[in-house]
């Protein structure tokens, strides 16, 4: 079950470029590692409480029950991955590249009139920059609720016939594989902090450089696994 389940994990933590923009923000700040921790621990705690009700909503619908929903759940997992390619498939053609450039022009004239005002950053910005404790942990609970990849976990593990305590242990394995990009920065703070700000930086200024190609190749990836796990599964009737 878990082996099924890792590389949705993986996918999950390598499609969210905003986590290490958010940990470089924090950083910034005075008290930088108690803020690092709140951010990071409420996160975590508020993913794995969304995720056990969500299962155990699932479990009281009956759509995924281990005995009856195998067949909806392998459905489940090759449409979001057509879901995932049809949407990659409409971002690289050209009647994309089209709107996308109108778009990148108005949004260049309204930037451009907006350059003669002062800059007010956005609500998210400004907690991040300078929230309180308990504000920036908030933030963390708001920026990780359930994404795709999380759901379709979710819905494989309530169809798995797992006890409690099993589900339990699946559920928080998953959930620190897919928060390790803000995890493994508070790890590595506590002991290096200079040689963390750094490479985050590097990597943001990568992500930012790369980022089209980046969101592409993490799209035909997970896309494709979907369709490949959930045609097996049929294929498998299991």
């Amino acid at each position: 079950m878990l082996g099924q389940l890792i590389p949705l994990a993986v996918l999950s933590a390598i499609t969210s470029p905003t986590a290490v923009a958010a940990v470089l923000v924090i950083l910034t700040r005075q008290r930088a590692f108690a803020l690092l921790t709140a951010y990071t621990v409420a996160s975590v705690a508020a993913s794995v409480a969304v995720g056990i009700a969500i299962v155990l909503l699932l479990g009281e619908a009956g759509t995924f029950d281990p005995k009856h929903g195998a067949e909806a759940n392998h459905v489940l997992d090759v449409a979001m991955g057509l879901i995932i390619l049809l949407s990659t498939a409409w971002i690289v053609s050209a009647k994309s590249a089209r709107i996308r450039a109108l778009a990148l022009e108005k949004h260049e004239e309204h930037k451009a009139r907006k350059a003669a005002k002062p800059h007010k950053p956005s609500r998210t910005a400004e907690m991040l920059a300078k929230g309180s404790v308990g504000a920036v942990a908030v933030l963390g609970v708001a920026m990780h609720m359930p994404g795709l990849m999380y759901l379709v976990a979710l819905a494989d593990i309530a169809h798995a016939d797992l006890e409690v305590v099993e589900a339990l242990i699946v559920l928080l394995i998953f959930n620190l594989i897919m928060l390790l990009p803000i995890e493994l920065p508070l790890l590595a703070y506590g002991f290096r902090p200079e040689w963390t700000e750094r490479t985050l930086k590097r990597m943001n200024a990568y992500v930012h450089t790369h980022e089209r190609a980046l969101l592409l190749w993490a799209a035909v990836i997970a896309g494709g696994y979907l369709i490949v796990a959930g045609v097996i599964g049929l294929l498998g009737g299991s």
